[in-house]
């Protein structure tokens, strides 16, 4: 687990640290941090975040530094892919779904603007009234989702 103390005084010593290389050694372990404890990287954005804003250029340029650590410490992501396309499967989804799609083709800006609504912040509960049964169809799942989402 992350100690809160290993850290306060990494951060610590980006702002107080009284030589640019203890500064640059702080930002350095700020990354270590981050490849042993890879699901705390937006703990660890959100403390370093103030000290990218500091009034002092040193306190910035060692946050900026410790940042550089933290990314080159976050492994890259690869998201995976079928294999192969499955042609027929992509065709037979699109036919189910048929007339429940949003295409740019049929869009109009004038009628959102005349009857959209503004968009707010959201848990999501609104959209969980109705619950989908398992024999409900792709199709009028999407056309039921798009009925609560035009309301």
């Amino acid at each position: 687990n992350m100690g809160p103390s290993r850290l306060d005084r990494l951060l610590s010593l980006l702002e107080h640290a009284p030589s640019e290389a203890a500064r640059n050694a702080a930002a350095k372990q700020l990354g270590a941090i981050q490849r042993e404890h890879p699901r705390e990287l937006p703990h660890l954005l959100q403390r370093l975040l103030r000290y990218l804003f500091d009034e002092d250029w040193q306190t910035r340029k060692a946050a900026a530094a410790a940042l550089q650590a933290i990314s080159e410490a976050v492994p890259e992501w690869t998201p995976e892919h079928p294999a192969e396309e499955d042609a027929e499967a992509e065709a037979a989804a699109r036919e189910e779904a048929a007339g429940a799609w949003l295409s740019f083709a049929s869009f109009d800006m004038s009628q959102v603007l005349a009857n959209g609504a503004p968009l707010l912040a959201s848990g999501g509960e609104e959209f969980e009234e109705e619950v989908s049964t398992e024999a409900e169809r792709p199709r009028d799942r999407l056309l039921r989702q798009r009925r609560v989402l035009q309301q």
